[in-house]
Formats: structure tokens, C-alpha cells, sequence
């Protein structure tokens, strides 16, 4: 979705007083904040201004939400234009870093590293999302490898329970079968009529 709106009034036409943002909807429950709302930016690093050290504040308006399913993303990103967040952490015409969308995200490592050959001479490095995620990633490994584990003794449990109820099925006609073979069954004539 475009990042690079305006605050619009109540005609539709953009009125330029505040710029706005994008922000989930998790962080916007927690704030206790809906569309259109008036907010004020506080960076967490002070500025020294005139009146001594004062952290920085950027007055914005709430345009628009999103929502991922990760709480992590919707409780901590907003999105702005880029001008915006470079004057709130004081930092114009300068950037910490491009965000690469992928059609492949398991592609993610080889592309890194394709980046970095390029990128060695500027000093500057690829990240992929897979080492940002190491936790996440780590967890659902584990996860996966008890569910494989819980359903293998389940399937294991089944198979034996199975055969242990044909075993004791089998102890408990043995004499049964015994008579009916003394009087010339065969075994294909005792299955057929255990089948019955």
C-alpha cells in the first residue's frame, strides 16, 4: 500500500497540516486510538533545543491501519512518508536502510548474499529476514519436531494397541479353531468365516 499520503479533511482534499501515518492495529487498540485521530510522536531520544535538553515531538494523523497476524508487526511499526520520520529523529536526506519485498521469501539468504558481493565496496551489508527472525524461526523448528514426535507415539501407540487386540482375539478362538479344524476346515474356510 502507497506510504507516501497526506492527512485528508473531511472534503477529501488534502489539507497539508499534519502529516500522517500508518499504523497497526494492535499499537492503535493499545493507544486507545482510531482513524483519524490527532496523535503526537515522541521520540525517546532529547534533543537540545533552546529551553536545555526536550525530547522531540511531531504531531500526526492516523490515516489508515493495517494488520499482518504477527502482534510483533502490528503492535510496533507505523509507516510514514520518509521526509516525516527523517525530520522526527533528526536525521534529513539520510536513511539506516531499504526494506526489500521478495516473490520468494525463501530466496531471502541467496539474494543476502548476492547483495552483499555487491554492496562490500560502499561498507554497506544485506540482512536477510530469516536472520532477523532467528527466535521465531527456532521455535517453529522445535515446534514442528514435537508435534512430529507426539504424532509418531501416536501412531506407534495405535499400531501396537491394533495388535495387541488381534493377538488376544486369536489366544481366545484357538480352541475354537482347533474343534473346526478336527472337523476338516481349512484355513481359508476359518478366515471366510471369521469374516462373517
Amino acid at each position: 500500500f502507497p506510504v507516501t499520503i497526506l492527512a485528508e479533511g473531511e472534503d477529501g482534499k488534502n489539507e497539508g497540516r499534519f502529516p500522517s501515518l500508518i499504523a497497526g492495529e494492535t499499537l492503535l487498540e493499545a493507544i486507545d486510538s482510531d482513524l483519524g485521530h490527532r496523535l503526537t510522536m515522541v521520540s525517546t531520544q532529547p534533543d537540545e533545543g533552546l529551553g536545555g535538553f526536550a525530547p522531540t515531538q511531531q504531531p500526526v494523523v492516523v490515516y489508515s491501519a493495517f494488520k499482518t497476524g504477527s502482534v510483533t508487526h502490528d503492535s510496533k511499526v507505523i509507516f510514514s512518508r520518509l521526509d516525516v520520520a527523517q525530520r522526527f529523529i533528526d536525521a534529513e536526506n539520510e536513511w539506516s536502510g531499504i526494506q526489500v519485498a521478495l516473490k520468494e521469501p525463501l530466496d531471502a539468504e541467496n539474494v543476502a548474499a548476492e547483495l552483499n558481493e555487491m554492496l562490500a565496496a560502499e561498507q554497506l551489508r544485506a540482512k536477510p529476514w530469516t536472520e532477523s527472525n532467528k527466535a521465531l524461526l527456532k521455535a517453529l523448528r522445535l515446534e514442528r519436531w514435537g508435534m512430529s514426535f507426539v504424532l509418531y507415539m501416536v501412531i506407534l501407540v495405535g499400531c501396537f494397541s491394533i495388535t495387541i487386540t488381534l493377538v488376544l482375539a486369536v489366544r481366545r478362538k484357538a480352541r475354537e479353531m482347533a474343534i473346526l479344524r478336527s472337523l476338516g476346515l481349512r484355513r481359508i474356510d476359518l478366515g471366510l468365516l471369521s469374516l462373517s
